[in-house]
This record gives C-alpha cells, sequence and structure tokens, in this order.
C-alpha cells in the first residue's frame, strides 16, 4: 500500500495569497429511497470502528446509518424509535441487536454518533458526541457479508434515513474515546494516530454530482449516490452550508493524502 501526498510546495505558500476554504456540505437523504453505495465491501476482517455525524430530520421505526448487512451477514448502525418517548443508536451484527443506547440528541440537532467493535475480544461500545452511551463485552462477531457499504439504508430501500448525513469514517482497529473525542471534530489527515487503519473516509463536499470519493483507497471505495451513475430518484440531495457537521477544516495549505492499493 504506498501512500500518496499532494501538497502546495512551500515556497508557493509563502507568496500566495491563502487558498479560499474548502466547501463544506453534507448530503441529505429523503427517508424513502435514497442511499450511498461504495465500490467495494468493507466486512473488515471482524474490527471495526464506524463514525458519522448525523442530524435526523424524522424517523418512523429505523434510520439505517450504515449498513453491510446483506440478509442474515454483516453489520449495521441505526437510530431507532426507541417506542417510549426518544431515540437509540443501535448496532446489529447478522441482524441481531448487538447494543444500544440512549440518542439524547433527537431531532434536527447535529450529532457525532459512533460504534468501535473488537472482533478479538468481541467487546462493543456506542458513543454519541463522543461520550459512551453502552458498552457490551464478549458479544457476538458479525459474518462478512461480502457486500458493499450502504449509507443511508439497509441494501437499497429498507430502513431509510431521514435527515442528513456527514463526515463517515470506516476504521479496521478500535478507536479508544480519546481518540474519538480529540479527532471527531476534525478532517482526518495522516496525522491521526490510526491512519493506517482508515479504510473509508467520505467526506461528502463534493457539492454536485453522482460520486462521493473516498479520501483513502479511492476510487475503489467511491461512493455512487442512488441507483445509478446518472441522476435518479433515489439520490439523496448536496446540502450546503456545513449542516450538519461542525468539522474544522484547514483554509491554507491543506493537504490532501490519497492511499491507493
Amino acid at each position: 500500500m504506498k501512500l500518496r501526498l499532494t501538497a502546495v510546495p512551500a515556497l508557493a505558500l509563502l507568496v500566495s495569497a491563502p487558498a479560499p476554504a474548502q466547501d463544506n456540505h453534507a448530503l441529505f437523504f429523503d427517508g424513502a429511497d435514497d442511499y450511498v453505495v461504495t465500490g467495494e465491501s468493507l466486512d473488515l476482517g471482524g474490527t471495526y470502528t464506524l463514525e458519522a455525524w448525523v442530524n435526523l430530520a424524522s424517523i418512523v421505526s429505523a434510520g439505517r446509518v450504515l449498513s453491510t448487512r446483506n440478509g442474515a451477514n454483516g453489520y449495521e448502525m441505526d437510530i431507532v424509535d426507541d417506542g417510549a418517548s426518544g431515540y437509540e443508536l443501535r448496532v446489529a451484527h447478522n441482524g441481531g441487536l448487538r447494543g444500544n443506547g440512549p440518542f439524547a440528541p433527537g431531532l434536527n440537532t447535529s450529532a457525532h454518533v459512533a460504534a468501535a467493535f473488537d472482533g478479538a475480544t468481541l467487546d462493543l461500545v456506542l458513543y454519541v458526541n463522543g461520550e459512551v452511551v453502552d458498552s457490551q463485552e464478549d458479544g457476538e462477531a458479525y459474518v462478512p457479508s461480502g457486500s458493499p457499504l450502504h449509507v443511508g439504508s439497509m441494501g437499497t430501500t429498507f430502513f431509510n434515513f431521514h435527515g442528513a448525513i456527514d463526515e463517515v469514517r470506516v476504521w479496521s482497529t478500535v478507536l479508544d474515546q480519546g481518540t474519538l473525542q480529540e479527532w471527531m471534530g476534525r478532517t482526518v489527515t495522516p496525522d491521526h494516530p490510526s491512519y493506517g487503519s482508515l479504510e473509508g473516509y467520505w467526506t461528502f463536499d463534493e457539492g454536485a454530482g453522482q460520486t462521493a470519493a473516498s479520501e483513502v483507497e479511492s476510487p475503489a471505495r467511491d461512493g455512487q449516490l442512488g441507483a445509478t451513475a446518472g441522476a435518479d430518484a433515489t439520490d439523496p440531495v448536496w446540502e450546503a452550508g456545513g449542516a450538519p457537521v461542525p468539522v474544522a477544516r484547514t483554509t491554507f495549505g491543506r493537504i490532501k493524502a490519497r492511499r491507493e492499493p
């Protein structure tokens, strides 16, 4: 695996005017049939950390944030109506619930959600805004599905998310709470202590088009909006203005890093 860095030469930084701030967008999913699908499976060998920023507009039963589920196999992270007076962040393996904790931000509020699963110990920890909301020991491993990662749905039209999703990150290692808290509001760079385990990273900052590029392993793990390479009804909508994610972005001399297989 190679690491390719593209940067503005140091001398140019000294003599040039500051570059404009990077566009900050998110994708808005309609809750009916919108989704993003990646070009490769992210089964990850049994261990993962999943991250995303979300802003939930409404929910009927479940809003799927990330999923590799195919039939009875794979992993998934959802926000669901708890059936009482609130919402829960949930993770399932192979179609069965493995962890759940309160999603206190509720509707129309930006929030960071994360799940860290250790495939060796089978321990699972769920986080909302960097705080632990559930911790499960010695749970059940997930069976690799071989299916590509879906953002905003399970497969195509199941449990579709209604609201905005941004800054999706998938790691093949367990990130600890301190690292999550330090980096959840920052653009991931090679300075991240687990950068070598970053398997997919979609900032959703393109603002237009049918492709959501991955900052690593591109183009193999780039995301396609909707069911086809062309515009159709299953495409989420590009949302400008920085909602829902307050992620700090470098505006001067930003280094863009992409890893190639």
